[in-house]
């Protein structure tokens, strides 16, 4: 296709700003429109973990980015989200499977799966 379109631009305005931040793609096919969602931790006082998580969505079809349910201070731990099932997945810091739906724009936690406990580490 080649095409391209430059995000709407999201600033915050903390002292201690951010360093780390996550991003998920997804088109939604009900209301067809393409989404981002970006995770922005905000760190305070030289915390070692955020006091609470940013999470924002951004709709290609409005070209503006818009607050998300809470994750309650959910810090992720990769980068990027993988596409699973017309959802978007991440691992949080203690290894739980974060969920969100972006058509219906709700979270939630999946279970795990029932080795995970016993699974070789990689």
């Amino acid at each position: 296709m080649r095409k391209y379109k430059t995000l709407p631009s999201y600033r915050r305005n903390h002292e201690d700003g951010f360093a780390h931040f996550n991003f998920g793609f997804t088109y939604d096919e009900f209301q067809d429109d393409y989404k981002v969602v970006g995770f922005f931790p905000v760190y305070t006082n030289g915390q070692g973990h955020p006091s609470h998580v940013d999470v924002k969505i951004c709709s290609l079809k409005s070209d503006s980015w818009r607050r998300f349910d809470d994750l309650q201070g959910r810090e992720l731990l990769g980068d990027s989200a993988k596409f699973v099932k017309g959802k978007l997945h991440w691992l949080d810091m203690q290894w739980n499977i974060i969920s969100i739906d972006l058509t219906d724009e709700k979270w939630e936690e999946v279970e795990k799966p029932s080795c995970f406990e016993r699974c070789p580490t990689v």
